[in-house]
């Protein structure tokens, strides 16, 4: 057994030693160079010049648009399903926002333009939710917690519908639509 193990030792040793010795000397094969020697000083590091660009405003079409906006809206939960299995979901006593009515959220407002759009406005941006999309807005609380502003939005989506709710920020209100 021995033996094994030295003959090894020795083949593998002689395989090092050929690849060291040959690989050292000269040029790879490829003809290339292995170092390069650099001309000139480095000098200062060069600076791009200062261009004073505003953002373009963002408008479209946006359906997740609100839960984009955690500063003015928080979502919470999110149903998706066959119309009847969305609308169960609903309190019946709830009245969507009417159409010419605004509800403002910390600096974002949302306004009922029309049966079935939201424009979500955040200046200078601009987002459409459409698809025959209803809002409303309710107020909950617990024995043990405070009243909070509730946003619930109802978007058609392929042949069902998405239900998400959203918790607005503490200065929620609703008013006549001014624009």
């Amino acid at each position: 057994m021995l033996r094994y193990f030295a003959v090894a030792s020795a083949l593998v040793v002689a395989f090092i030693v050929a690849v060291t010795a040959f690989d050292v000397g000269g040029p790879p094969a490829n003809g290339r160079s292995r170092y390069v020697t650099a001309t000139g000083t480095p000098g200062p590091p060069q600076h791009e010049p200062d261009v004073a660009r505003t953002p373009e405003a963002v408008t479209g079409f946006a359906p997740w648009a609100l839960s984009a906006l955690p500063e003015c809206f928080t979502q919470m939960r999110e149903v998706r399903g066959p119309a009847a299995y969305v609308r169960s979901r609903i309190d019946a006593a709830l009245v969507a926002i009417p159409v010419g009515r605004e509800l403002r959220s910390g600096d974002c407002i949302v306004v009922r333009r029309g049966p079935g759009q939201l424009d979500v406005t955040r200046d200078p941006d601009v987002a459409l939710i459409v698809a025959g999309v209803t809002a409303f807005l309710t107020e909950r609380g617990a024995w043990d917690a405070p009243r909070t502003r509730t946003l619930l939005v109802v978007v058609r989506s392929g042949p069902g519908l998405v239900l998400r709710r959203y918790r607005t920020a503490a200065d929620a209100v609703i008013v006549p639509c001014c624009r």
